[in-house]
């Protein structure tokens, strides 16, 4: 009579704290078998003899994408090229200079199901030439300045060594350079590589500069030439 009274208090006990519950398992979902949204045309741009960098808009998916296959149109059939972890960017490299190319892009998600693939672009390398190409950014605030400068290998061969020149008004202070150490004389002043920035291989950059300060009114750096070869010069104020 008494187990018979626990029995009962014990159930009566716990099926008002909730402690019998039970649940029917719940079937396998289902497997994911729907493919990423078709990327975005892919657009060229740093173009130089031997490579170029592609960018086009991401791809979505019901679950997420997980990388992108850059595709290269090869003798009329398309060819896996390179891939892209999750980011919507890539370098195609070791290209011939003076060529046509066609790149499009495919995404991917983590059950192996892959997009449709992109609307390709196609671009042209630049031809090679005779050697080291520059372009100067300048930017000046109050009290100081930035030079931003990118060298261009356009030559079949690596680039070994390097100099710049440029009119640097006596006003404009240098405070730090670099990829390359500076001299001045007057309103001259002279970049040149260092060990680790000597060597450019064909169709690669470098980036240079300096920083600076200044006081009063700011009177930009001009004449910039490497190796002899004008630069041209942008000016942000």
């Amino acid at each position: 009579m008494l187990r018979r009274m626990l029995q009962t208090t014990f159930l009566a006990t716990i099926a008002t704290v909730g402690v019998l519950s039970f649940s029917v398992p719940a079937a396998l979902a289902a497997p994911d078998t729907q493919p990423p949204a078709t990327p975005g045309t892919p657009a060229a741009s740093s173009i130089t003899t031997t490579l170029a960098s592609l960018a086009w808009g991401a791809s979505t998916d019901n679950v997420g994408v997980t990388g992108y296959t850059v595709q290269e149109l090869k003798n009329g059939v398309w060819i896996n090229y390179t891939t892209a972890a999750f980011i919507n960017v890539a370098t195609v490299s070791g290209l011939s200079a003076g060529t046509s190319y066609t790149f499009a892009v495919i995404a991917h998600d983590a059950a192996g199901n892959n997009s449709a693939r992109s609307q390709p672009v196609t671009f042209s390398t630049l031809p090679y030439g005779t050697g080291l190409t520059c372009s100067i950014f300048i930017q000046s605030f109050p009290g100081g300045y930035t030079v931003s400068g990118n060298l261009i290998n356009m030559a079949p061969t690596t680039s070994n060594g390097w100099t710049l020149t440029l009119t640097l008004p006596a006003s404009l202070g240098v405070n730090s350079v670099f990829n390359g150490s500076l001299t001045r004389a007057g309103n001259q002043a002279t970049i040149v590589n260092v060990v680790y920035s000597g060597a450019i291989s064909p169709g690669y950059s470098l980036a240079i500069g300096f920083t600076g300060s200044y006081t009063g009114t700011f009177t930009q750096p001009t004449n910039f030439a490497v190796n002899g070869v004008s630069c041209p010069i942008t000016v942000s104020h």
